[in-house]
Formats: C-alpha cells, structure tokens, sequence
C-alpha cells in the first residue's frame, strides 16, 4: 500500500510548490495559492489572484516558484509576472518580451535567473530580483515544451514543438549542444555531473543526451513510458528520476543505464504535479486532489534488512513502499 500521508482537495489541478517560512505553498491551475502547515499539513488559509478571469491548461508549465519567488502567466498575450510570497504577496516584476502566450518557464536552482519559454519559439532568460533582460537563445519555428537549468545555474536546456533540444550556455553566451528527438520533449533534467540530459517524451520515450567532451554529441533513447509523460522530479542524490504520465502510472527511472526499475499505478489519473521536499513528496492530479507521501516510511525496516543482507525481504519492502528508492539510503542498497 502506498505512504499516503495526507490527502487535500484543490479548487484546481496543482501545478507548483515551494517551502516558504513554516507554510507550504501550493499554487493551482485557478490562479489560487494555498498554504499548509509544515507540521500539521493543514491548510490554514487561501488566496486568489484577482483579475484572472481564465484558468491556465491542467499540465501548464508557466506557473513555477523558487524561494519567496513565483513566476506566473498573465492574461495579457505574452506577458507574465514575478511575485515575491514571503511576507504578503507583492508583484516584483512583469515580464513583457513575448509576443505570444507563456508556455513554460523554469528558476536556476540559485534563484538568479528565471527563463521563460512562448509559443513564439523563443526563450528569454531574466534576473530573479529586478526582472531585466539578460539575454535570449535564439528563435525556434515552434513553442517552447520544456525548460531546465542545470544544477550550477550555467547552462539552460531548451525544448521546442518542432522536435528539437538546444543547451545555452549563460556565461559565455552561445548554444553548447544540438540534438533532434523521437517527439516532443515533456520535461528533462540533468544529471551526472551535468554531462547528460535526460528527457520524458511525448509518445514514450525515454531519451538520453550526452553533452560534447570533446566527442560528437549522440543520445540513446528507448520506449518506457506507455502513455503521455507530464512531469518528472529527481531523487536527492539525482541517480533516479521519477517519471509521471496523464494516465495514473508512475515510472522510477535508473539514469544510469536508462533503466525502469519499477512501475506504480495510482488510483487516479492526471498527474500535473511532482515535488520532492525533504521526506514528503507532493503528487497532484488534474482533479484538484493533492497526495502527500513519506517516502521514508518503512525506512526502518528497510534498513536493518538491507545491514543484514536480506536483499529477498529488502525488495519486498521496496515492492511495497517503491517511494524508498528516493530516499539516500537506497544508495548503499
């Protein structure tokens, strides 16, 4: 049986997180921001953007948070907003240098920067704190799929409709690597020392890109996933990537080796929404609901199994409770 720890109900499908004073702050499709007790996971209070009269799409990818920061899409065409939520809630800057709606956007993991991502193929990266402009990766014929920094905020990956995955290099200004893929990337991730990317594509596969070393750049890429990926999330020690689909399954992916390790199928469908903080991991589903798990539970169990070498009871623990293959401790299994 799955570790559900607590379960809450959303007006709207979850899209974002992020861990502010003693509050977790979950941000929905409705333009709505939700805060919940980091002890008790209650929600002690709500509040709603006002002015925006339509919701963004159930999978969006535009509505984003890091720190005291939120990034979120706006009515107007092409415009978006950054939000300070530490104390209050104040817009800090609005972002204006699309010519078409905002699809997605992603923070350097140091808060610096935040690159946004249109339907006009382009992609524009900004200064978190003033919201200037601090350069732009070259056009693409078609809207933005996913973005992701690199875990030194140096390089962005950049994908498109038309098939098409570029890495930016911010400090020296230039585009580092080139790859096509099998279909649209959905979401990616660096991993390995930020030599290889790994990607969760629309039609299932699971791509591998290995970044030049001074070789020509080529990827793997094979079948994993038997419906349409939405998001991923990394395991602490970035070894294992956590891949849900907008069915109900959810893939632990080795990076190593691209490799599934294991399969879990939920009750619900949609799922829009993968967080990892700490011991709890957020999983929201298109519906509204919101599942929180302990990823640590049985970890006791688990571990004296595992200094016993009893590998026989330790997979069947793992069977059990698969969030464990996130935990650190999964590392000296």
């Amino acid at each position: 049986m799955l570790p559900v720890h607590k379960t809450i109900h959303l007006e709207g499908p979850p899209l974002t997180t992020i861990p502010v004073g003693d509050h977790y702050i979950i941000m929905d499709n409705r333009y709505t921001f939700y805060y919940l007790d980091k002890t008790t996971l209650t929600l002690s209070h709500t509040r709603k953007i006002a002015g925006m009269e339509s919701n963004l799409h159930p999978y969006h990818k535009g509505f984003m948070g890091h720190g005291h920061t939120i990034h979120l899409p706006l009515a107007a065409k092409g415009t978006s907003a950054l939000l300070d939520v530490g104390e209050g809630m104040s817009k800090k800057a609005t972002l204006t240098w699309h010519s078409a709606d905002v699809e997605t956007a992603a923070f350097s993991p140091d808060g610096v920067y935040v690159a946004t991502g249109g339907q006009d193929g382009r992609v524009y990266i900004h200064h978190v704190e003033s919201g200037k402009l601090v350069t732009s990766l070259p056009a693409r014929p078609d809207s933005v799929s996913a973005l992701r920094f690199s875990p030194c905020g140096k390089r962005l990956a950049a994908a498109t409709f038309d098939k098409r995955l570029v890495v930016f290099d911010i400090d020296r200004n230039v585009t580092v690597a080139k790859f096509e893929t099998e279909s649209v990337v959905e979401a990616l991730a660096f991993f390995e020392e930020e030599s290889k990317i790994f990607a969760a594509c629309r039609e299932g596969h699971a791509a591998v890109f290995h970044m030049p070393l001074g070789e020509e750049v080529f990827h793997e890429s094979k079948k994993s996933f038997a419906d349409w990926p939405s998001v991923i999330e990394l395991s602490a020690n970035g070894e294992i990537a956590l891949v849900a689909t907008r069915q109900s399954r959810l893939y632990f992916i080795r990076l190593n080796g691209n490799a599934v390790l294991h399969e879990v199928s939920l009750f619900k469908k949609g799922i829009t929404l993968l967080r990892l903080m700490g011991e709890l991991l957020f999983i929201g589903y298109d519906d509204g609901t919101l599942e929180v798990m302990l990823i640590d539970k049985y970890l006791k169990e688990f571990s004296v199994t595992n200094h016993l070498k009893n590998y026989e009871d330790a997979r069947k623990i793992l069977l059990r409770q698969p969030f464990l293959m996130l935990h650190p401790s999964m590392e000296q299994f």
